[in-house]
């Protein structure tokens, strides 16, 4: 959480002034109240309006939009909240169509390195815990594929390797590829895929990536 919050704090540049005190403020809106919103009201308390139409900037949840189509947490009345900044993650291209159609500013949080880099390590984590709540072997030396190894993938790799997992990676790109390599990964390159199937304990690593799909 504290990630999210320090992004905000370098982020909010935008302010109003108040000419009654004299003194340049912001006004900001939370919307939902999952632990990062209600972690952050208690932050910015000074700065808190429950009145979108008065705030500078609005924050939502993340994912911003379950559906892609529905906001997550309001309705369609914040679409005419012309001229305001919006923060969240997981912005769909029909919602974005839909903002700018508004002209309100957004900013994918998701699409930043500082935080969705971050928010992989408790992503990771909780697919792990998941995967050891659902099968009944230990991670110490099963054999675990890891499909991809982008953001997320990087983090739960070192995690299972923590563990004392028999780690496989599989990639794409040779980059991506020589990097696992070099980092003491099992390299699987796509097109070999089938081949290391066999060799996975199938249950645990299918339990991981179940629970990767239901955190992202």
């Amino acid at each position: 959480m504290a990630f999210y919050y320090n992004f905000l704090d370098i982020n909010l540049k935008k302010t109003s002034y108040n000419e009654k005190r004299g003194v340049f403020m912001i006004k900001m809106c939370f919307v939902g109240g999952d632990k990062r919103i209600n972690y952050l009201k208690k932050l910015y308390e000074k700065e808190l309006t429950s009145d979108i139409m008065e705030a500078d900037y609005i924050i939502f949840p993340i994912p911003f939009s379950k559906d892609g189509i529905h906001i997550t947490g309001i309705d369609e009345a914040i679409l005419k909240c012309a001229n305001k900044n919006v923060f969240s993650g997981g912005i769909s291209q029909d919602i974005r169509k839909k903002l700018e159609e508004n002209n309100i500013s957004y900013v994918d949080l998701m699409e930043l390195d500082e935080v969705a880099i971050l928010n992989a390590i408790p992503t990771a984590e909780g697919a792990i815990l998941k995967a050891m709540d659902k099968t009944e072997i230990t991670i110490h030396n099963a054999n675990v594929l890891v499909l991809g190894f982008g953001r997320i993938g990087k983090i739960l790799a070192n995690k299972l390797k923590g563990l004392n997992a028999n780690v496989f990676c599989e990639a794409r790109s040779k980059k991506d590829l020589a990097h696992i390599e070099a980092l003491g990964y099992n390299v699987v390159e796509l097109n070999c895929l089938d081949g290391f199937l066999k060799e996975m304990d199938k249950e645990l690593s299918n339990e991981v990536f179940t629970a990767l799909n239901k955190f992202i």
